[in-house]
């Protein structure tokens, strides 16, 4: 049986689209881990967080900690800080944006800005996450872009960002017109046409539709930065199965959704874009000259 693989592209983190349990875990490590999310913590904070009923876990089989390490590990994704190990001891640190967030908790206007401050400042390559080093953007100032682009009507198409974002490692100009140019060809397609480019790849498809629309475009609705709008199915896509498991193959519905900048956040984004191209080169992790907590730092 040949062997499947994956292309390069965007990793967008899919263990949380809880929004509210991103805001209870951060205040937890802030104010009852102290910063502290050593193992032991970590056990603790499992406990208060199921008996705020926000934590059960999915699977018997997995590890104790796994599910409350993709909690600490979706802060470091969304930008509220990074790990940070000194003398033996693990520590969260909080960025100021972070540190912003919490300080505003209970002012959701505030909080919606300082989040999409966070998605600006996300880069590729990611201090905490597995998308390849030879993607060098910032992912969702790209959207953004693409967002308000009238040509594009204010209108992002799930089949447009699974189909053609995952796989753009960096943004030009040049790019961008290219990128604009291969949106609205792809608006052309039929429906089965459109079908037959999810299934020229499945197996890398699958997981774009999987991380675009059952997680990462979730959450910024429950956040209020987008509208999300139903779509009608194109096709179900399968994760591949387990050889030897006999496991049925996890199905993802992937469909003609879209999604548009909530009203009330489209002034601050257009500034944003202003103030942070899409077109900034982020900074490089691997920089010889550079310790690589100091990039983080930056970052």
């Amino acid at each position: 049986m040949p062997v499947t693989v994956s292309r390069d592209k965007w990793i967008l983190y899919k263990h949380t689209c809880s929004y509210e349990m991103i805001k209870a875990v951060a205040l937890d490590v802030k104010n009852s881990c102290k910063t502290d999310i050593s193992d032991l913590e970590r056990h603790r904070m499992q406990e208060r967080l199921t008996a705020l009923d926000l934590y059960k876990t999915r699977n018997p089989e997995e590890r104790p900690l796994d599910s409350i390490n993709h909690r600490i590990n979706t802060l470091e994704f969304w930008m509220f800080g990074y790990e940070y190990k000194s003398g033996g001891e693990k520590k969260f640190i909080f960025s100021p944006l972070g540190n912003l967030f919490l300080k505003y908790i209970a002012d959701e206007q505030k909080l919606r800005k300082i989040f999409i401050a966070m998605m600006f400042a996300m880069q590729f390559p990611h201090p905490a996450n597995g998308t390849s080093h030879t993607f060098k953007l910032y992912p969702f100032r790209l959207v953004f872009k693409l967002l308000t682009d009238k040509r594009l009507n204010g209108t992002l198409y799930n089949y447009e960002e699974e189909l053609l974002l995952p796989f753009v490692k960096e943004v030009t100009p040049e790019s961008y017109e290219r990128l604009v140019n291969e949106i609205l060809a792809l608006r052309e397609l039929t429906d089965e046409e459109l079908v037959r480019r999810f299934q020229s790849d499945e197996h890398t498809y699958v997981n774009t539709v999987y991380e675009w629309e059952y997680y990462t475009q979730s959450l910024l609705s429950q956040v209020g930065v987008i509208n999300k709008i139903t779509g009608e199915t194109l096709c179900k896509l399968y994760h591949p199965s387990k050889t030897g498991t006999g496991s049925v193959p996890t199905g993802r519905k992937a469909t003609k959704g879209s999604i548009t900048i909530n009203s009330s956040c489209k002034r601050f984004i257009e500034d944003m874009l202003e103030s942070y191209s899409c077109f900034d080169r982020p900074l490089n992790l691997r920089d010889p000259e550079r310790l690589t907590i100091d990039c983080i730092k930056e970052i």
